[in-house]
């Protein structure tokens, strides 16, 4: 079980990405745009024309890009909102799997949460 967020997609359409070891890196370091565009011509990444997409798409099984999630997109069934809010803000998630046990058990998205907290802050009375 897992989810399958935008970037995963686009990932899955240029299968070649696969083959950088450490993509995470580029990411999280701000590499000048004259080093990426090397990166892309070794890689030969997006060659293939765009209009190809909807063909590449149509033959892309979903087990090919979907992964397991790591330990902190997740929180336990039992923990306290502090957990997950924690998780939200530090790492930017956009959703958390809930696990009971072994078992992944449901899907909290920041959306809702923010949702009860905006709900919360209306309904709290002004200090006078």
């Amino acid at each position: 079980m897992g989810k399958i967020s935008p970037m995963d997609i686009v990932l899955g359409l240029e299968p070649n990405y696969a083959q950088i070891d450490n993509l995470e890196t580029f990411s999280h370091y701000g590499l000048v745009r004259s080093a990426l565009d090397i990166v892309k011509k070794q890689y030969k990444l997006w060659q293939k024309p765009f209009a190809e997409l909807c063909s590449k798409a149509y033959n892309i099984k979903i087990e090919t890009i979907i992964k397991m999630p790591p330990s902190d997109h997740m929180v336990k069934i039992d923990d306290k909102m502090d957990a997950a809010f924690h998780l939200f803000v530090l790492l930017r998630h956009g959703s958390l799997f809930v696990k009971k046990g072994k078992d992944i058990v449901g899907l909290i998205r920041f959306s809702d949460v923010y949702k009860k907290i905006r709900q919360t802050m209306q309904e709290c009375p002004l200090p006078s």
